[in-house]
């Protein structure tokens, strides 16, 4: 009979989130979860925020898509201890009349600021408050889901997004990500306690140490443009050690 392994799977949007996380939890993993080791399945797009994702069926097609992934590896399900989402909040929380025609030129659109997001024109406008909504209706539907094909499962927020938290940018132009992406991976390619401390002081300030206060802060007002993560809380004592009260099973 095959043994099953014993596989944490981060489910990232891009190639960029996998180059900044994989090697500092790798490490991790190697320091605290031996034989236990990290998987990146990368969507290459935000199910959240995807025209064809509807609260219903956001669920079953996580779970068609994870599987088509640890089909590609020759893994199964019973080999995963935790699935972890992370995603960028992309300001979809905040209210409609944040999202704005830009009164100047910018660079690209949208154009993320601290309060506003910025588009083109009314056409495009629309289409932010359009996605915004269904972005925020798929993200209640999975946030406090306990398990995914019967596999603990957690959704963490980089806000308001990846880019923002490790590089103070929220408008990094795409033929950047990666090289950026390649600074993080070696800043602390062997200091996983400096990416806990980075990632802890990106936790929201003032806002209770927990998964419920940390999505709590974020829906409100224009708080999911603001520069914030609560990543750590998966790294914290709580989060290691209910990982590895799963590692242990």
């Amino acid at each position: 009979m095959r043994k099953s392994r014993k596989v944490c799977l981060f489910v990232v949007e891009g190639m960029a989130d996998k180059t900044s996380l994989a090697l500092p939890l790798q490490n991790l993993f190697r320091h605290f979860f031996d034989p236990a080791y990290v998987e990146f399945d990368i969507m290459n797009g935000d199910i959240t925020a995807d025209y064809r994702t509807k609260p219903d069926t956001i669920i079953g097609q996580l779970g068609s898509h994870i599987k088509k992934h640890l089909d590609k590896k020759k893994l199964k399900f019973d080999d995963l201890i935790q699935i972890i989402l992370v995603v960028d909040t992309d300001g979809a929380f905040i209210p409609d009349d944040h999202v704005i025609v830009g009164a100047r030129a910018y660079r690209k659109y949208p154009f993320y600021l601290d309060d506003s997001i910025v588009t083109a024109n009314l056409e495009e406008q629309e289409k932010i408050q359009v996605r915004n909504h269904r972005k925020v209706s798929n993200l209640k539907r999975i946030i406090f889901l306990p398990k995914v094909r019967k596999i603990p499962f957690c959704v963490y927020y980089f806000s308001c997004n990846m880019d923002h938290v490790f590089h103070n940018d929220a408008n990094l132009d795409d033929d950047h990500k990666v090289s950026m992406a390649e600074n993080i991976e070696d800043k602390f390619r062997g200091n996983y306690k400096g990416f806990i401390d980075y990632l802890r002081n990106s936790f929201p300030k003032g806002v209770k140490w927990s998964y419920d206060s940390s999505w709590s802060f974020i829906e409100q007002g224009t708080n999911s443009l603001k520069r914030n993560s609560n990543f750590v809380l998966f790294l914290d004592l709580d989060g290691l050690s209910q990982l590895k009260q799963n590692v242990e099973k």
